[in-house]
C-alpha cells in the first residue's frame, strides 16, 4: 500500500508553471491536481471499453470516491495501476507523465530558487 498525495499540481514542463484546467470557468486560472487528473479518468468511458462489466464500473465508483477530495489516500498498487492504465487513455504526455510519476512518488517537491551570493565589497587598504 502507498500513501499519495492527491493535491499535487500539475505543471508546465519548466516544472513551476502550473498547468490550467481550461474546463473550469470562474474568476481565475483553476491548476490541473492530481486527485482531478485520477477522478475524471475513472469516471470517464472509453470506445475500446465496451465490455466493462458492472462490477468493475462500482469498482472504479467506489475508487474515485475515495480520490474526489484530495489529501493523502492510502492506494493499493492494483488501484494505482488501475487509475494510471486509465489516466494514460484519457490524457495528453504532459499530464499521463506527471500523473504517473506522482501516483509512484517519483516526482519531487519543486526545488526552492537560490539565492545568488551577494557581492562583496572590495576592502580598502
Amino acid at each position: 500500500m502507498a500513501s499519495v498525495n492527491l493535491d499535487q499540481v500539475l505543471t508546465e514542463f519548466d516544472g513551476t508553471t502550473p498547468l490550467v484546467d481550461e474546463t473550469q470557468k470562474g474568476e481565475g486560472p483553476v491548476p490541473v491536481v492530481l486527485n482531478k487528473v485520477c477522478f475524471r479518468a475513472l469516471v470517464s468511458t472509453y470506445a475500446d471499453e465496451r465490455n466493462v462489466t458492472g462490477e468493475d464500473k462500482y469498482k472504479r465508483g467506489k475508487l474515485a470516491e475515495r480520490v474526489y477530495n484530495g489529501g493523502v489516500v492510502d492506494l493499493e498498487a492494483k488501484e494505482i495501476e488501475l487509475i494510471k492504465e486509465l489516466v494514460g487513455k484519457a490524457y495528453s504526455p504532459i499530464i499521463v507523465g506527471q500523473a504517473w510519476d506522482m501516483l509512484e512518488g517519483r516526482i519531487s517537491p519543486p526545488e526552492e530558487p537560490k539565492d545568488p551570493k551577494p557581492e562583496e565589497e572590495p576592502v580598502l587598504i
